[in-house]
């Protein structure tokens, strides 16, 4: 990604949380200290680290906590630098964590600005993000779709947990607990720190001045739809295109 993960990890007050008390730990002076970072210092117990208050019984639940739920070959970056050794991850969408397979035991990665994977060669990173119609800004992994020069677009995974619903009556029916899927998408201005959900609005103040009528001009033309996702890497590769050309 096109932007400095050598961050030091000073987050305000409303990002705080318990997950975030121990990225503020990790720091690039003790994780990269020699050059070859130890890789055991990113990765911490799944059981003691889980965000206890999301707990259920998953016996009767329909659905998955993963969008994918194998375990694929993938690397950890620290500042950037990727790992020596392959890693068999997946993302857990429901915890938003990354479980990393060692071995007989399963680990997460832990949460921190400077820290990254990569899964089966998608990227995820651990990004701060504005979630649509918030004023309140938020921690978590956000998928890499597109690396662009002077924006990226990012995807969230995210599950959550619909409780079962019986039915009211003879004529109604019930609703069994299930993990519902959603995905949501953002778009980071490389020269800044926060992530923005995409929307008509943002998408056309996304966009330097100088590209306005050429950009809206080209979602007009090519009729662009902002919940596609194909649409939107296409919008992207398109700016990135004109940037390089007028540049």
């Amino acid at each position: 990604m096109k932007k400095n993960l050598l961050v030091l990890i000073v987050l305000i007050p409303f990002l705080i949380n318990a997950q975030t008390v121990i990225s503020q730990n990790l720091n690039s002076s003790n994780l990269a200290s020699t050059g070859e970072y130890r890789m055991q210092e990113v990765f911490m117990s799944l059981v003691n680290n889980l965000d206890k208050s999301l707990y259920v019984n998953e016996e009767n639940v329909i659905g998955s906590k993963y969008f994918i739920d194998s375990f694929l070959l993938g690397k950890v970056f620290v500042n950037n630098k990727a790992s020596k050794e392959l890693f068999a991850a997946r993302y857990n969408a429901y915890f938003d964590v990354i479980e990393v397979k060692k071995e007989n035991t399963i680990e997460i990665l832990v949460k921190a600005l400077n820290i990254s994977c990569s899964i089966a060669g998608k990227l995820y990173v651990y990004q701060k993000y504005l979630p649509n119609k918030s004023d309140t800004g938020k921690l978590g992994y956000l998928k890499v779709i597109h690396d662009g020069e002077k924006i990226t677009l990012l995807k969230q995974e995210l599950v959550k947990y619909r409780e079962p619903k019986p039915a009211k009556t003879s004529l109604t029916s019930s609703f069994p607990a299930k993990f519902v899927q959603y995905e949501n998408y953002y778009f980071l201005d490389n020269t800044k720190d926060i992530a923005l959900p995409i929307t008509k609005k943002t998408i056309y103040n996304a966009f330097d001045d100088s590209y306005d009528t050429l950009m809206k001009s080209f979602i007009k033309k090519e009729k662009v739809d902002i919940d596609n996702e194909s649409d939107l890497i296409k919008l992207f590769a398109h700016y990135d295109t004109l940037v390089n050309q007028l540049n």
